[in-house]
């Protein structure tokens, strides 16, 4: 199981300590896999972890904790996936508005 399915697992079991510590390691570890292993395939997962991280923050009730990851993912995708930032943006925030109605 990777951590970001891990993360996901555990945010739907309820276990919020769980949830946060997989989806960061998995943004780290995607993080080392894009910069210093030069895989930019990973890039899609990266964002896509951060999304999940901004998920579990609003399910937790940590609205600052959401905004706080919603900026990394801005400033992540501007730099490694600049061509769909605005994209990237508009679906974390989607997501998080259909959790909060």
């Amino acid at each position: 199981m990777t951590l970001l399915a891990a993360g996901v697992c555990a945010m739907h079991s309820g276990r919020d300590a769980a949830a946060e510590r997989a989806f960061r390691q998995a943004i780290d570890r995607y993080r080392l896999l894009v910069t210093e292993r030069r895989r930019p395939e990973c890039t899609e997962r990266w964002l896509q972890a951060h999304i999940a991280r901004a998920v579990a923050r609003t399910l937790a009730g940590d609205e600052p904790g959401a905004s706080q990851v919603l900026a990394e993912l801005e400033h992540t995708a501007r730099r490694h996936d600049p061509a769909h930032a605005d994209q990237w943006l508009a679906t974390a925030r989607s997501q998080l508005d259909g959790l909060r109605d």
